[in-house]
């Protein structure tokens, strides 16, 4: 017995033999016929390409086509449910993630809802809006609905501005207690001063 091995020149499986009398061997892997060279043989050598659908005579060779074939399909089998699997998982973080993302925006709206009422209760004023829903409005109609609202201390700031794109008479920023970037849910106190600033 002479074992050699040997690397297939189609699928480049790594494959050891028994060459021992033999011409050719058939990859376990991929079912290509490759001929063994064999320095001790002197007779010349023909190549002939032979379909590996053909059914062959030769028993042994149909179980080394069948091998690679059953190899095969289980390779592609093992593929797919790995990349079936990874698609899984993946959907399931990100499905995971946005319930709770949901879960926890939810929970901070309420809390937030809670500390508002509080205020309000204690008499103070939620103004219902964020900063920028009254930036670019026309400031005496902000100034108005803050005094409606309840505030006492409000403060006009006229900008000096020559740029002719401005729009005159509309609020470029507005704080309350000197903050300019409240939220809907934020209260604050009759008396803290309000800046409306505009052009």
């Amino acid at each position: 017995m002479l074992m050699r091995s040997i690397k297939c020149p189609e699928c480049s499986g790594a494959i050891s033999v028994d060459i021992s009398g033999k011409e050719f061997v058939f990859c376990p892997y991929c079912g290509h016929q490759i001929e063994i060279h064999n320095p001790n043989r002197i007779e010349k050598i023909y190549t002939k390409n032979i379909n590996v659908n053909k059914n062959f005579n030769n028993n042994n060779t149909n179980r080394l086509i069948n091998d690679a074939d059953v190899i095969r399909a289980k390779n592609e089998r093992l593929d797919t449910i790995l990349r079936l699997g990874g698609a899984v998982i993946v959907i399931f973080f990100v499905v995971f993630g946005f319930v709770f993302m949901a879960i926890d925006e939810d929970k901070d709206e309420r809390q937030n809802k809670n500390d508002m009422q509080k205020a309000i209760s204690e008499g103070k004023i939620n103004v219902g809006e964020n900063y920028a829903y009254f930036e670019g409005e026309n400031y005496k109609t902000v100034i108005k609905q803050f005094e409606d609202m309840g505030f006492v201390n409000i403060e006009k700031l006229p900008i000096k501005d020559h740029n002719p794109f401005n729009n005159t008479g509309k609020v470029k920023t507005i704080s309350i207690g000197g903050d300019s970037n409240f939220d809907k849910y934020d209260c604050f106190s009759p008396e803290d001063r309000v800046v409306v600033s505009y052009y």
